[in-house]
């Protein structure tokens, strides 16, 4: 067992083998959505690779039984994810990954903010218009490290490790992601392998990869504490969650 509360603030611990979320009473009891291998196919580089039944367990609305009415109100969720380590064909396990829809009345999409958990993982971003990517951008994660998902920019988390990883993210409640962009390219603009990253020749148009490192945005009390603690004792901080068109200076400093 893998004691996740140093790194949530929530008193939580994986299974490594069994790749679950152990809860303690004391927190909301979630059951976790499986991203299958019949789902994963369509954005595999080798969608006839051999592969497992299950490839990641997404864990939505998770939060301490005290916090689930604030949280509520405030139109947030807080989840978790577990993504084991392997590959598939060569290519590291990943999310589908999507991109997410515009605040209506605005020209904003909705931002999401991660953090590792347990592990290492890629966060891919990617800025496109159909088969033309104009803005790639990598970023290197480990336990402790924050990434923002940035309006505009569609994602996928990668896993390049052997064991299991967990990641966190605080996202809007009030709207729905958006998977097929990416899945009728089958994936993102590049696939991440054992042997590094190769074009997806589904694309027309591919930048270089752009690399950024992690960083704390104070605007948004993002800092070295969990991001459950500073959504449930700064909760007014999150508003650049559903509010994004407040925030667009920040965000654009963000893309730099």
């Amino acid at each position: 067992m893998i004691d996740l509360q140093k790194s949530s603030g929530l008193p939580i611990r994986l299974d490594e083998k069994k790749n679950i979320l152990i809860m303690e009473d004391e927190i909301r009891q979630v059951i976790p959505d499986v991203r299958t291998a019949k789902q994963m196919k369509p954005v595999l580089m080798h969608p006839d690779a051999k592969m497992p039944d299950n490839f990641y367990f997404m864990y939505r609305g998770i939060c301490l039984r005290e916090h689930e009415r604030i949280i509520r109100e405030r139109n947030l969720r807080y989840d978790m994810t577990v993504i084991p380590g392997f590959n598939v064909g060569g290519e590291y396990v990943k999310t589908v990954g999507h991109f997410h829809p515009k605040k209506l009345g605005t020209d904003v999409t909705y931002p999401e903010l991660y953090e590792v958990l347990h592990g290492r993982v890629h966060f891919c971003l990617q800025k496109s218009e159909g088969k033309n990517v104009e803005d790639f951008v990598l970023v290197s994660a480990q336990e402790g490290e924050k990434v923002l998902m940035l309006p505009e920019y569609g994602h996928v988390t990668i896993n390049p490790g052997s064991g299991p990883a967990v990641i966190a993210n605080w996202i809007s409640n009030v709207f729905s992601s958006i998977y097929k962009d990416i899945e009728k390219l089958h994936g993102i603009a590049y696939y991440e392998t054992v042997d590094g990253f190769v074009k997806n020749k589904h694309y027309l148009q591919i930048p270089k990869i752009r690399r950024l490192k992690p960083r704390e945005i104070p605007e948004f009390a993002v800092t070295k504490e969990p991001i459950y603690k500073t959504g449930t004792e700064k909760i007014e901080r999150l508003s650049f969650l559903n509010n994004p068109e407040l925030f667009k200076e920040i965000f654009e400093r963000l893309r730099r």
